[in-house]
């Protein structure tokens, strides 16, 4: 907000007023205990033409920064990243054993691995202190 006022300033002489119980609000119209803010551009003629030179420079070079990353972006496209392989579905990656059963609908013996069961070790008993 103080940079709107900032530059509203820097073109013609205006009174800004700094209001609000904290000083955070500004506005152009007098306010309750609102104190005169100098709003003046300290800079020269020659500091301010050499800072809207650097700012035009800026945005010159974020815009050829941004063309040559779409252009690096449009040269990749359909690439794939070499060493990364994509997983296998779940179904695909079960070994053909797994996808047999039993009458009863329990795995067989050689499906042990596909199970979903586990085996969990209790915690050592502490000896008697």
């Amino acid at each position: 907000m103080l940079a709107l006022a900032l530059a509203a300033a820097a073109g013609t002489a205006q009174t800004v007023y700094r209001c609000g119980p904290e000083g955070h609000e500004y506005s152009q119209t007098p306010c309750k205990d609102g104190r005169t803010v100098d709003v003046t551009d300290p800079r020269s003629a020659a500091q301010r033409r050499e800072a809207q030179q650097a700012v035009e420079d800026q945005k010159r070079l974020n815009q050829q920064l941004a063309s040559e990353r779409r252009q690096r972006e449009a040269a990749a496209q359909g690439l794939a990243a070499t060493g990364i392989v994509s997983p296998r579905p779940a179904d695909a990656a079960a070994p053909a054993s797994a996808a047999r059963s039993t009458k009863s609908g329990k795995p067989t013996a050689g499906d042990k691995a596909s199970s979903t069961t586990a085996r969990v070790q209790p915690p050592p008993k502490n000896p008697a202190r």
